[in-house]
């Protein structure tokens, strides 16, 4: 376990009494029952989902519990998870032989369709002297162009520098690139007539490492579909990608970083910001939604050379496993599917040639 874990930055420790501590039973990213206990208590007691957030990191511990299993194939696990201070680590995960009960809350979301959704971080800065700022969204409907809940502290002010650019769900890749195109005019437009600059890189400042976060309502999170993600977007997307600092693939951008959301499904939050990649960016919305809504394609095993070259960022190792990846879904593509892969690759610059 420690081995495997190791791979993805993850800190497998003793456990401390201490320490705060979570255990989690689940199947396939879902939590069925959470469990939690404070530093220096005797017992468990349980909470719910829309709980964690009581906790300094709670939920960031809820994510790692869940990824620990899906990195060493656990799909009905019990994970055991502890934070000191700001350090989390693992304490075990193993198989779970019985279901736990479902301790879950009520989602008032009706829609059963199944949706393309996305939020995208970046920051703004002042153009006569490169601070970072709060941007101005008042003409613009706070549910798509918002604040992320990180804080940025000035003396004894905080403010909340990371913006996000909320889509409204769509059902197709290119709709939700509209979508994004839209959002990003109206940004734009507001960061001129403010005298702001948009900044779109992965590390912008500090700790803030931003993201590019996709959405797909009524459908629960599985090891394949999650699987299918990173190997078939977020790997081969780190080919392309100038990565600024490590870090963030160390972190939130760990491969099968997932939370489940408030529409019936989940969100897929390993790929950095991608701002940058909206207007010339077709390839990547078509091949999106590919990939989110093809159920034809199988679970896909990445090999540990891609995933450490993933974490290391050695591209030409990465780029030969990826081809390996791709050579093998090509039978469970429709002609019109390997038209759109092969643009996704030569978009990539992957050399690749289909048959």
């Amino acid at each position: 376990m420690e081995e495997i874990l190791s791979v993805h930055n993850i800190k497998v420790t003793n456990e401390n009494n201490n320490a705060f501590q979570l255990i989690v039973h689940g199947e396939e990213f879902f939590p069925q029952r959470i469990q939690v206990q404070l530093p220096g208590e005797q017992s468990f007691s349980m909470i719910r989902r829309k709980e964690i957030n009581r906790f300094y990191l709670g939920q960031e511990l809820l994510d790692l519990a869940m990824m620990s299993a899906y990195y060493l194939n656990i799909p009905a696990f019990t994970s055991h998870i502890q934070r000191r201070g700001k350090e989390i680590s693992v304490i075990s995960v193993h198989h779970s032989s019985t279901p736990s009960p479902y301790i879950g809350d009520n989602n008032p979301y009706k829609n059963t369709q199944k949706l393309l959704g996305a939020d995208l971080e970046v920051m703004a800065r002042k153009r006569i002297n490169g601070s970072f700022v709060a941007i101005p969204v008042s003409d613009v409907s706070q549910e798509q162009i918002g604040v992320d809940r990180a804080l940025l502290r000035k003396g004894n002010k905080f403010f909340q520098p990371i913006i996000e650019l909320r889509a409204r769900p769509q059902e197709t890749g290119l709709k939700l690139q509209r979508e994004f195109l839209r959002l990003k005019k109206a940004l734009e437009n507001r960061a001129v007539k403010n005298q702001l600059n948009i900044v779109a890189e992965e590390n912008p400042k500090g700790r803030f490492l931003l993201g590019g976060h996709i959405h797909i309502s009524n459908e629960r999170p599985s090891y394949r579909k999650v699987a299918l993600l990173d190997a078939l977007i977020a790997l081969p997307f780190s080919c392309k990608y100038e990565h600024t600092n490590p870090s963030r693939r160390q972190s939130f951008g760990r491969l099968g970083a997932v939370r489940i959301n408030s529409f019936n499904g989940f969100e897929y939050r390993t790929l950095p910001t991608w701002y940058k990649f909206i207007d010339d960016g077709e390839t990547f919305f078509r091949w999106l939604e590919i990939v989110f809504l093809n159920e034809k394609i199988p679970f896909v095993t990445i090999p540990p050379e891609a995933i450490r070259a993933y974490y290391s960022e050695e591209k030409k190792v990465l780029q030969r496993e990826v081809i390996k990846i791709f050579s093998g879904i090509q039978e469970f593509l429709t002609h019109k599917e390997k038209e759109v892969m092969k643009n996704w690759l030569r978009w990539l610059d992957i050399p690749y040639t289909i048959d």
